[in-house]
């Protein structure tokens, strides 16, 4: 078994340590990601109601063309 070097090392540290970094950058966007749900789901909520009122909208059209 080879014994690790101070290069290996250094270049494994330098490798974690993008790791580190890609990882921050991920939380952020998932972050981002789950602010932007939040904010929608009040919306997203609503839209069983909406189909169900645009669904009486279309049967009460129909009535009244018959």
């Amino acid at each position: 078994m080879a014994t690790a070097t101070d290069t290996d090392i250094k270049e494994i540290k330098d490798i974690l340590t993008n790791i580190q970094a890609q990882i921050v950058d991920l939380k952020l966007s998932v972050g981002k990601i789950e602010a932007t749900l939040q904010t929608q789901g009040p919306s997203i909520q609503k839209i069983p109601d909406l189909a169900e009122k645009v669904g009486e909208l279309k049967n009460w059209k129909q009535i009244g063309l018959t």
